[in-house]
């Protein structure tokens, strides 16, 4: 099993590369990437790209954002620059993006990660042929996930959550809403 976690701070990159499983950091740069909470510039990607050659971590473009025809003007500047040269993988969702990509070479670097498709075995099967992997629905069961890995014709990457804290307070917020609903739960604030 190989992790790709998404970098949301330069600082990350030497505790990443001590985790066994961690191969790949997930980077997000504005203007491509969708569903992030930090993206990058160029000269950072430069200084990330040197850390994670001396660790031996991979980068993985988040590109996923969904393009018009004017968009794909930037993408093909960025293609003309060799941009995309830096990146192991990138993940995509937009097929005029693939297209483009696909036109200038980059077909082997493709992931196709759309989290609402892929939820059954002969489309997963169908992008695995158009794309070097695909990222399976997250919107399934963790069965249904299992059950569907076991139909694909090769690799594919599953998305994994881990623990994110979305706030803290010491109102009673959970507590509160239990009482509103009428539904008694025992809520352990150690916990």
């Amino acid at each position: 099993m190989k992790l790709i976690v998404e970098l949301t701070n330069v600082n990350q990159i030497k505790r990443f590369s001590k985790l066994k499983n961690v191969k790949y950091l997930l980077i997000n740069y504005k203007g491509l990437s969708l569903n992030y909470s930090n993206s990058f510039e160029d000269d950072e990607l430069n200084n990330i790209k040197e850390l994670a050659q001396k660790v031996k971590l991979g980068l993985v473009l988040n590109a996923e954002r969904l393009f018009s025809d004017d968009d794909l003007h930037v993408v093909k500047e960025l293609i003309s620059k060799k941009f995309f040269d830096q990146f192991d993988y990138i993940t995509y969702s937009d097929f005029g993006f693939k297209q483009l990509l696909s036109e200038e070479g980059y077909q082997e670097k493709l992931i196709f990660r759309a989290p609402t498709y892929l939820t059954n075995h002969q489309d997963v099967n169908l992008y695995n042929d158009l794309n070097a992997y695909v990222v399976l629905s997250s919107e399934i069961s963790s069965q249904e996930l299992i059950e569907l890995s076991k139909h694909t014709n090769k690799n594919v990457i599953i998305d994994l959550f881990g623990q994110n804290v979305c706030f803290y307070s010491r109102r009673p917020l959970l507590t509160n809403y239990f009482i509103y609903r009428n539904t008694f739960k025992e809520i352990n604030p150690e916990t």
